[in-house]
């Protein structure tokens, strides 16, 4: 393939297969004659798909809406995180003159809180079958997924534009369908997004 599916288009695919799903095989199969008559031949079974979905699409997809909706709610998140650490060191750097500045306390809180969200992303991005192998692990990964930063995306979610979070709802509709298929990807993007 010559490049790689945006989720936008995944999504879009996902939406259309859907969709067919639901006509008359008979029709389909004209349709898609048809297109693939249009389509260039030649070329890997990844770009004859891609350039099949860009034909069936008209205009603006719910994917792209949802692709735009993710970006918002990260840079929602990221702005949230500077805000809190730019707090934090503020917190810490006061400086009264009464007393020094506590150097443990500083290496505590931007060292120390770093390692210990590094070593609950790492545990939460251990494969699924190690579940069942180390006991308390899904216990420990579940707990984790409670304290996930992630999940304060459903509240940003309420800030965006209607049409962004239909996209976003219509997405995310569609991977719980696609739960099987979709699972693993599902997990990587757990930590951006709540889970809806």
């Amino acid at each position: 393939m010559t490049g790689r599916p945006s989720l936008a288009r995944l999504i879009d695919l996902a939406v259309q297969l859907e969709a067919d799903a639901e006509r008359d095989p008979t029709e389909l199969r004209r349709r898609d004659r048809e297109i693939g008559r249009a389509i260039d031949a030649a070329g890997e079974r990844g770009d004859r798909v891609l350039a099949w979905l860009e034909r069936m699409r008209e205009g603006e997809g719910p994917g792209a809406r949802a692709q735009r909706a993710q970006g918002a709610v990260a840079v929602g998140l990221v702005g949230a995180g500077l805000l809190l650490g730019a707090s934090a060191a503020a917190a810490l750097f006061t400086y009264s003159g009464s007393h020094p500045v506590n150097v443990v306390r500083v290496l505590a809180l931007f060292v120390g809180v770093q390692l210990l969200l590094l070593a609950g992303t790492a545990l939460l991005s251990l494969p699924t079958a190690w579940r069942r192998r180390v006991p308390g692990l899904a216990a420990l990964q579940d707990a984790l997924a409670l304290l996930s930063p992630g999940r304060w995306a459903g509240a940003l979610r309420r800030l965006l534009p209607p049409a962004q979070r239909a996209g976003l709802e219509r997405a995310a509709g569609l991977a719980r369908a696609h739960r099987r298929l979709y699972g693993d990807v599902q997990r990587w993007l757990r930590s951006t997004r709540a889970r809806c």
